[in-house]
């Protein structure tokens, strides 16, 4: 009788630690993927920051190069041209002033939901490097306060973690898009 009881309760004790380890695991893994979600941090100033050097064919020009990223961002973003601070093909650079808009978060009390950012792209023979930074939320509450809010490490406002959440997602799926119509094969001219 004796042994069945340690017995039984040997069992009990390992199934509980299984239970526990796993438990712990499938934190640890939710923590893990949660770290992967978000937005990539300036080490300095600790903002968000997307940028990457992105390698190309060596025989593509930096006008190509130019050309192309022009284009995708004239068709991505809506009044692009008024937002364009800089596109000068001598320096290979492009800089523009986006302002996405958010109506679907928030409350009712909310209004003008926007976050701001700056998008570089500098370009060279055979690479380029695209930079998003200078983010902001920026949005009216009632009729005359308006609030400006800077990404920050921790926020507890779960209003504010949807509107990052958001821009980080936008913001990803910009640069995929990016990626592909500047290393999308040129279709050559048809005779006309």
């Amino acid at each position: 009788m004796r042994s069945a009881t340690v017995f039984l309760f040997s069992m009990i004790f390992i199934a509980s630690n299984n239970i526990a380890y796993a438990q712990k695991s499938k934190k640890e893994d939710k923590k893990a993927g949660e770290q992967n979600e978000a937005p990539p941090r300036d080490s300095v100033t600790g903002d968000f920051k997307y940028q990457e050097v992105v390698q190309l064919d060596t025989s593509i020009t930096k006008e190509e190069i130019f050309n192309k990223a022009k284009n995708f961002l004239l068709k991505r973003y809506i009044s692009t041209s008024e937002l364009l601070q800089l596109a000068d093909i001598d320096k290979g650079e492009i800089i523009i002033k986006v302002s996405d808009l958010y109506p679907e978060i928030g409350r009712a009390w909310i209004q003008d939901n926007k976050v701001e950012y700056t998008v570089t792209i500098e370009v060279k023979e055979g690479k380029y490097r695209y930079t998003f930074d200078d983010f902001i939320h920026r949005y009216l509450i009632g009729k005359y306060t308006t609030l400006e809010v800077r990404p920050l490490e921790k926020t507890f406002n779960v209003y504010e973690k949807q509107m990052w959440k958001a821009t980080h997602e936008t913001v990803s799926k910009t640069i995929i898009e990016l990626k592909e119509a500047i290393e999308r094969k040129s279709k050559p001219d048809d005779d006309w």
